[in-house]
């Protein structure tokens, strides 16, 4: 039975990095982004362990655990098993994917919720083979799936490859939260008498120097033993 779940395991492997790496050979790259992750949704669907996990944002109570979960390091602490509580019927066995759990504007894009744990995916493209976060990062719970298109590829990239690591990540919230503070209080101070009733909010964003030769992992084992571990 353990080998027969391990080959099982292996084959969601492979087949969710198949069906990630061929959205490019039936998406357009003038697609905007918001057509393409609709289309990469469907997509996954299309797999026989994963079902829409929709139905799990109605629930407040469940949202918001779900969220604080992924935006900690115990991600194991949510996974289907969590689900039967409120979804008695569900099958703990399948793989649940939500598009922007926590909204348009918030990582990740793409929220598989397995029977070991949670993990995103963030959806990327470009034409100058550079990633960009305008105000997510390359870490926390995720891996990113970057549309190269200048050579029309798929890549699978983990935090790993910039060097981000849980302690960054953590510091990174502290340093992003420290400047948007100090941003409302400036703005106060200089224009608050001047103007009426605004503030002012500072939104993050990272500008990546490294071209994405320079990042992927040839055999992108980083994302393989994510994957391998998720599901």
């Amino acid at each position: 039975m353990e080998e027969l779940d391990i080959e099982q395991d292996k084959a969601r492997v492979s087949e969710l990095i198949t069906r990630l790496k061929s959205t490019v050979q039936q998406t357009s790259n003038n697609w905007d982004s918001k057509k393409r992750e609709t289309y990469i949704f469907n997509s996954l669907l299309g797999l026989n362990f994963v079902e829409d996990g929709t139905f799990i944002l109605n629930d407040k109570g469940l949202k918001s655990l779900l969220k604080k979960t992924y935006n900690s390091p115990t991600i194991a602490d949510f996974n289907t098993s969590t689900l039967l509580e409120k979804y008695p019927d569900l099958d703990v066995d399948k793989i649940y994917l939500i598009h922007e759990p926590f909204g348009s504007k918030a990582s990740p894009d793409f929220l598989f919720i397995t029977p070991v744990m949670i993990f995103g995916i963030e959806d990327k493209s470009s034409k100058n083979e550079k990633v960009s976060f305008n105000t997510g990062t390359p870490g926390g719970n995720k891996f990113i799936m970057y549309l190269d298109k200048k050579s029309n590829k798929v890549h699978l990239i983990s935090g790993k490859q910039w060097n981000w690591d849980e302690g960054v990540e953590r510091e990174f919230r502290e340093f992003t939260q420290h400047v948007r503070d100090y941003a409302k209080k400036e703005f106060a101070r200089r224009f608050g008498e001047r103007v009426k009733n605004m503030e002012y909010y500072a939104r993050p964003m990272l500008i990546d120097k490294n071209k994405i030769k320079d990042l992927v992992h040839k055999d992108e084992q980083d994302v393989v033993d994510i994957l391998k571990k998720a599901l």
